[in-house]
């Protein structure tokens, strides 16, 4: 996969003359765009890996009462006529019927929460995935399977290890950025919205919730086919690979992504935070919802609990989900921080500030928008550094 870079002139850095009286911890220093430090990427590998145990032994799932709908009604098992792929639709439909038709309404207000938090990490993942070359979709069709818990930090962990410290040197493509944030409305966005809605129709809802699995893989054959047609309509040309830079595409400037990608991340930061303020203002309000029911109530992972009501397992497994979820990416964010100021993005006071709002944000704005908000800041500091220094 060809790699969008940006070519056109830069502005040599100007060193400051004369003055003594900055901190040394506040002026971004100019360093070799390659140099990696192992350090940092240890001490990060080494707090995400413990939350990779404890989400082994928390995300579990009561696999034999996966055998009807919401313990109620009868199981659907054909979707595709293909039996592998139905057995598998039907045993996640039926784990998704007891948070979503059970009797725990705490459980479905928990998965309303969660759900911004999903998205956006799909969305940003697909975005990074086109810019690194990585194949995000795999992670995403993973997520459904074992839990966005487990595979998060995993994900990161890769991520962190596979970087070969060349941030300043790559950009998004100019297509991708425009076509991200409606592929993850259209595949993700409105197919959650129907899923949550409640219908008497259950062979209907089944079937809602089985086309919302693959809502990963969708996302990022979305987002190609969006970017195809973003191209070639800029182009005016249909080019025979045209995510492939040709001879002529690679001599010329590349489109700059900053302004396109500024704009995304500042919608899915508005949707992300009126979701938060919605639908803690309905947790707060509803008599039969509680704080405490939707994001506590956790037992201790290592211990054996009675996952013989199904509803109650299915709780737990995904306050579990959001908390190990959280958890991972305030990890990765504040590695991401880190790398910034060695890469000279940045000084350590601004980083610093950043990683605390971040972490601050997860109660004034929620996860959602906390992510795509320190992700929105960390393109911008690469773009000041790509406009100051050779790379």
């Amino acid at each position: 996969m060809a790699r969008a870079r940006k070519t056109a002139a830069k502005q040599p850095p100007t060193p400051a003359k004369g003055s003594s009286s900055t901190s040394d911890t506040d002026v971004p220093k100019i360093r070799k765009a390659r140099s990696i430090n192992w350090a940092s990427r240890v001490i990060a590998v080494a707090l995400l890996a413990p939350i990779v145990v404890v989400a082994r032994h928390a995300l579990r799932v009561p696999q034999d009462s996966l055998n009807s709908f919401a313990g109620r009604y009868p199981l659907k098992t054909t979707y595709t006529g293909f039996e592998p792929v139905d057995g598998f639709l039907a045993k996640l439909v039926s784990a998704f019927s007891y948070i979503l038709a059970g009797d725990e309404p705490n459980t479905k207000a928990q998965l309303m929460y969660f759900a911004p938090l999903l998205g956006v990490t799909l969305m940003l993942w697909t975005i990074e995935g086109w810019r690194r070359g990585n194949r995000t979709s795999l992670y995403g069709i993973a997520m459904q399977i074992f839990g966005v818990g487990l595979v998060a930090p995993i994900y990161f962990i890769l991520s962190i290890l596979s970087d070969r410290g060349d941030a300043l040197e790559i950009v998004v493509p100019p297509q991708i950025a425009k076509s991200a944030f409606p592929a993850t409305i259209i595949s993700f966005a409105i197919p959650t919205f129907l899923m949550l809605v409640p219908t008497s129709d259950v062979e209907l809802r089944q079937n809602i919730i089985a086309s919302w699995q693959p809502s990963p893989l969708t996302l990022a054959v979305l987002t190609t086919f969006l970017g195809v047609v973003i191209k070639q309509a800029s182009s005016g040309t249909a080019p025979t690979n045209p995510m492939a830079k040709t001879t002529q595409e690679s001599a010329a400037p590349v489109v700059n992504p900053l302004p396109t990608l500024k704009f995304v991340y500042s919608l899915a930061f508005t949707l992300a935070f009126a979701c938060h303020v919605v639908i803690l203002g309905y947790i707060v309000t509803e008599p039969e919802l509680s704080l405490s029911g939707v994001f506590c109530n956790l037992p201790a992972p290592f211990d054996v609990w009675d996952l013989e009501n199904p509803v109650k397992a299915m709780g737990i497994f995904m306050r579990y989900d959001l908390l190990l979820l959280t958890v991972s990416i305030l990890v990765f964010l504040a590695y991401n921080a880190y790398d910034l100021v060695h890469l000279g993005c940045v000084g350590s006071s601004e980083a610093i500030n950043a990683v605390a709002y971040t972490a601050v944000g997860q109660v004034l704005v929620g996860p959602a928008a906390s992510y795509v908000g320190f992700w929105s800041w960390r393109e911008s500091a690469l773009a000041r550094k790509r406009l100051s220094v050779e790379v």
